[in-house]
């Protein structure tokens, strides 16, 4: 329900847009199977915005990024950073809307935190709209063509599996 009828809008304006059908629908007296599966939905999303899940951090590897780094200052930087999600989620969320692959390589990157590391992010998307985005934080002598590689395929898996729980 909520792809098909939003799925221009962003996730936090969904709720009051779903509100406001519900209350048109409710006054109308038009209270059919449509009013229930809005309200449902809207449940469903509430709950989530609220649990912080639509921005979820995963990470793996963080020992891999000691075992290759001499600097322990880098090292240190990345562990806070880790350590504190909003910002993480910021940077990932700043190339939203991009499509593909973006690489940030020492200083070009807009954190200072990262200044000697690489960051690479991999869009994935549903019905052509980029909603997600894959990224690996490593030493600006990382194997670059494997790890676009690896960033390539699972955002591929993740877009035909997308295509397979949403029609």
């Amino acid at each position: 329900y909520i792809n098909d009828e939003y799925q221009e809008e962003h996730i936090h304006d969904i709720p009051e847009k779903i509100k406001n059908e519900l209350s048109q629908k409710n006054s109308s007296n038009v209270a059919g199977e449509d009013y229930f599966i809005a309200r449902d939905a809207l449940a469903v999303l509430v709950g989530l915005i609220s649990s912080g899940l639509e921005n979820d951090i995963c990470w793996e590897g963080l020992n891999y990024f000691f075992d290759n780094t001499r600097n322990s200052n880098v090292a240190s930087k990345i562990v806070q950073m880790f350590s504190n999600k909003g910002k993480l989620q910021g940077i990932m969320r700043r190339d939203l809307r991009h499509e593909g692959v973006k690489i940030y390589i020492g200083d070009e990157n807009n954190d200072e935190d990262l200044n000697e590391c690489s960051f690479i992010t991999y869009g994935y998307s549903l019905r052509g709209r980029t909603v997600g985005r894959l990224g690996v934080i490593g030493p600006t002598r990382m194997n670059y063509n494997r790890t676009l590689g690896t960033l390539k395929c699972l955002s591929e898996v993740i877009n035909e599996k997308l295509k397979e729980i949403n029609g």
